[in-house]
């Protein structure tokens, strides 16, 4: 009961908040800049990182430039199109098995409701408090990794009527899945928008 009700306050407050900055522009661009500086501190980070190898390896500082310079615009340019996408999403909150999605819902303003418990197979009172809470948030998509047991998560989403996606977050190809999941978010297939956009 305590998370449904955890759950209801946070998507009542991300309304209020998407309320507020619909009608008040000046504080949208005050949230906007907030993200802003975020994303800068994400790129303090790196920068820090760069500045290590220069003093340890001062004689490829122009390659650690240059590299920086391009991963910093490359990686830009991907949060900008994911914050693109998912600014259309119809529901800010997804369900998944496993909570890998942490950072990216966070970094999205974006509402994660995991359905596995510690690690386990959730008890059923865990299930029914998940299962009413993805029900009163909209979520409309259910993520969930092969590797887990698709018989209880099939399960589980008869109830909630979600539509199932499979992901690997550990995928090398980490690009192509941040932009599967957050087109999957917008009802729509990446590979396909992909192929529309060429």
């Amino acid at each position: 009961a305590l998370k449904t009700k955890e759950a209801e306050a946070r998507q009542r407050k991300k309304e209020r908040e998407e309320a507020r900055m619909a009608a008040d522009p000046e504080y949208a661009a005050m949230m906007a800049e907030r993200k802003a500086e975020y994303v800068r501190t994400r790129t303090a980070k790196r920068k820090a990182e760069h500045d290590a190898l220069v003093e340890l390896d001062p004689k490829h500082t122009a390659d650690y430039d240059r590299n920086f310079a391009t991963l910093k615009a490359h990686l830009e340019a991907l949060d900008r199109e994911l914050a693109q996408v998912l600014s259309e999403v119809p529901s800010r909150t997804f369900l998944v098995w496993h909570p890998s999605l942490s950072y990216f819902a966070r970094d999205y303003g974006l509402t994660q409701i995991s359905m596995e418990y510690n690690g386990k197979e959730a008890p059923v009172a865990h299930l029914k408090e998940e299962i009413d809470a993805a029900r009163s948030s909209g979520a409309q998509v259910f993520f969930y990794q092969k590797e887990f047991d698709t018989r209880q998560i099939a399960s589980i989403n008869e109830q909630i009527g979600a539509r199932l996606v499979t992901i690997n977050p550990m995928n090398y190809e980490w690009e192509e899945e941040l932009r599967n999941i957050a087109y999957a978010l917008n009802k729509n297939d990446y590979a396909l928008a992909a192929e529309e956009n060429n």
